[in-house]
């Protein structure tokens, strides 16, 4: 996700000796990710204490799904 923020990896490695020949390797990775930007919920309180989206308070319209038919390319020209 591109949040184009600075984020940051770390890379720790201990070498440990172990005898002549050979040597322990232990790793140790960090990373730092930037968070995307939050943004506030509005919820609106009933009369009861619930949360809702929309305002109870406020009427609804009455709004209803309008179809337009295929064969027509700009809806503003639609015939009654």
């Amino acid at each position: 996700m591109e949040t184009r923020k600075v984020g940051g990896l770390t890379l720790n490695l201990k070498v440990r000796p172990n005898g002549e020949t050979s040597v322990f390797v232990t790793h140790e990775i960090k990373s730092r990710v930037p968070e995307p930007p939050k943004s506030d919920t509005l919820f609106f309180t009933t009369s009861d204490g619930s949360l809702r989206r929309s305002d109870p308070n406020q009427e609804e319209l009455p709004l209803r799904r309008v179809d337009v038919p295929a064969d027509q390319s700009d809806p503003k020209e639609a015939s009654a």
